[in-house]
């Protein structure tokens, strides 16, 4: 080894050495403030959480709502998305009562379930029932003309 590579191999050991110096061998939790071995970290929403806080915060987060227990007025986050759940679930089936059933596979069908994924989509942009099904008997008559959808028209003005 030539003195060049010797003084730059010893630069390198000198510069990795400062590096794992600087380097934190463990973190302080966001959520318990309890110290945590780097290895043991876990990086969630730009949070440095241990693993039991991780299992508090995130976990309760990933499980189904139906399985979550209702959470009052004065609770925040699950809860309130719960509602907001419920109650879109609520008036679609309210409107999907005034759309009658057809026969297995038929048009009326794909109607009622076109409409129920459409309606979810237009609920959130803020587009009345009326629309999503007037948009939708269009595009379904585009492909299918003679298709005559049956609808109570006392609900939907269209």
């Amino acid at each position: 080894m030539g003195v060049a590579n010797a003084k730059k191999s010893g630069i390198m050991k000198r510069v990795q050495v400062r590096m794992e110096e600087q380097t934190p061998r463990s973190f302080s939790c966001d959520a318990c403030g309890n110290l945590v071995p780097a290895k043991n970290v876990i990086r969630e929403d730009d949070r440095v959480l241990c693993e039991e806080c991780y299992n508090r915060l995130y976990r309760e987060k990933d499980r189904s709502a139906r399985s979550m227990p209702y959470a009052g007025k004065g609770d925040a986050g699950v809860g309130d998305t719960n509602l907001a759940r419920a109650f879109i679930n609520r008036s679609l089936a309210w409107e999907l009562k005034h759309i009658p059933r057809g026969d297995k596979g038929s048009m009326q069908n794909s109607l009622r379930s076109s409409y129920k994924i459409l309606r979810r989509k237009h609920m959130a942009l803020g587009k009345s029932r009326h629309e999503t099904l007037k948009e939708l008997i269009e595009k379904m008559q585009q492909i299918h003309p003679d298709f005559t959808p049956l609808y109570d028209k006392k609900i939907f003005t269209i």
